[in-house]
C-alpha cells in the first residue's frame, strides 16, 4: 500500500511561482522571446492582439504549474529526496522521462521542430529544476 504524503501546500504555491518566473524569463526578449516568435511564426504585431487574452493565459499557466508542482512534490516525497542535491537530480530523471520524451512526440506526429523542441524543453528543465529546489527547501 502507498503511504499517504502530506504535501506542504505553501511550497507548491511557490514552487509553482517559480516555475512561472522561469518562463516569463525564458520568453521574454532579454533571452529567448525573439527566438520562440521567429519558431512560432509570430510578430510583435500577433503579440499585441493577443493582449486582452494574455491574463487568462498567464492565470491558466500558473494554474498549470500549480498541478505540476503539487504532483512533483508528492513524486520528491515518495522519492524521499530532502537536499537540493535530490531535488535537482529527480527533476532531471521526471524532465527527462516524461517532458522531454513527450514534447519529442511534438517533433515527429506534429511536424514541430527541432530548434522548438530545443527551446521548450530547456524552458521545461530549468521550471522544474527551479520547482524541485522550493520543494525540498521550504
Amino acid at each position: 500500500m502507498v503511504p499517504i504524503v502530506n504535501v506542504d501546500m505553501i511550497a507548491v504555491i511557490v514552487a509553482a511561482i517559480a516555475a512561472f518566473i522561469v518562463g516569463m524569463i525564458w520568453y521574454s526578449p532579454m533571452l529567448f522571446g525573439k527566438k520562440w516568435m521567429k519558431i512560432m511564426g509570430v510578430t510583435e504585431k500577433d503579440m499585441g492582439k493577443n493582449k486582452d487574452k494574455m491574463m487568462g493565459i498567464m492565470l491558466s499557466s500558473l494554474v498549470v504549474s500549480g498541478v505540476t508542482a503539487y504532483v512533483f512534490a508528492h513524486i520528491l516525497a515518495f522519492s524521499q529526496a530532502s537536499t537540493i542535491t535530490d531535488a535537482v537530480q529527480g527533476s532531471v530523471w521526471v524532465w527527462l522521462g516524461f517532458v522531454a520524451t513527450t514534447l519529442y512526440m511534438g517533433v515527429l506526429y506534429e511536424k514541430k521542430s527541432m530548434d522548438w523542441y530545443i527551446l521548450s524543453a530547456g524552458h521545461y528543465l530549468f521550471a522544474i529544476i527551479a520547482m524541485g529546489i522550493v520543494l525540498v527547501s521550504l
